[in-house]
């Protein structure tokens, strides 16, 4: 009977230690997400090769990822990283499925191939409209200087040549001037 305890506690002891391992490696998987580079990416699917890191890391997306979370990738990965990859691998882009992250976090949300399409269009969206925001934050809007400014060089250009007097005119010797097609002459607005 004392034999058996101790074989029991020996491997209670080894259980204790292996249980061990997996928290130091899922509090040190932590800092991985979300990944911010390919060399990220690439780095931790390397490590998921070792059985405890990859234990480690499918409990942290367990976690991290809920069924029905819409913004599940953002949680593993940048919206940047997020654009170098689609569904099939066409073009220039990326396979997603080809790393285990993403396919076993599409595992957990239950997701197809057509409703993971879906979630990855929604990230590239999201960093296409910050791009677009970022361009026309660039554009420079003018000042009230500057618009002041355009409207006097518009004003200095504009020549007003003199016309003879029509002869119905019940003024004499007057010189009438022809206002420019661009602006409107004072005569056409109503009174107010």
């Amino acid at each position: 009977m004392k034999k058996s305890f101790d074989q029991m506690c020996a491997k209670q002891g080894r259980v204790n230690v292996q249980l061990n391992l997996l928290n130091k490696y899922i509090h040190g998987t932590k800092h991985y997400f979300p990944l911010k580079s390919m060399e990220e990416l690439t780095e931790l699917e390397d490590k998921i090769e070792n059985p405890g890191i990859k234990a480690a890391v499918e409990t942290e997306l367990l976690r991290m990822v809920k069924k029905g979370d819409d913004n599940f990738l953002s949680k593993i990965a940048t919206p940047d990283l997020i654009a170098q990859f689609n569904v099939t691998g066409r073009g220039s882009r990326i396979n997603l499925l080809d790393y285990h992250i993403f396919k076993y976090s599409s595992e957990i949300m239950q997701l197809n191939r057509k409703q993971l399409r879906v979630h990855v269009e929604r990230q590239q969206s999201i960093i296409r409209s910050r791009q677009r925001r970022a361009a026309q934050k660039t554009t420079s809007i003018p000042t009230l200087e500057v618009a002041q400014e355009v409207v006097q060089e518009v004003v200095e250009e504009v020549v007003l040549e003199p016309v003879p007097a029509a002869p119905a005119l019940p003024i004499a010797n007057t010189t009438l001037y022809e206002f420019p097609a661009a602006i409107i002459p004072p005569s056409s607005f109503s009174n107010v």
